[in-house]
């Protein structure tokens, strides 16, 4: 999958870079961006401090197994198909 990309304040000078949370390497710190989900998925990642705007360390990425991020002081477990729908920056 490749990142999507989008423009800055209507300039293409800077160019913002936007991935998947299933990207980011370990060990990395991102910002949550947007959520690509139904209602549902939003509210259960919203209740676990996964919001827009919040930053996340990434701590495991092993498929097939869980996807490990720590968030607010604290770990969550992700499957992978909902760690693909959080993009980052």
């Amino acid at each position: 999958m490749e990142a999507k990309s989008f423009w800055k304040n209507d300039t293409k000078d800077e160019k913002i870079e936007y991935i998947p949370l299933t990207m980011a390497l370990p060990g990395k710190e991102v910002t949550i961006v947007s959520i690509n989900g139904g209602r549902g998925m939003k509210s259960r990642l919203y209740s676990m401090g996964l919001t827009p705007g919040v930053k996340v360390k990434v701590l495991n990425t092993a498929a097939p197994g869980p996807f490990l991020v720590s968030v607010r002081d604290f770990k969550v477990a992700l499957g992978y198909g909902i760690a693909k729908k959080i993009l980052v920056k």
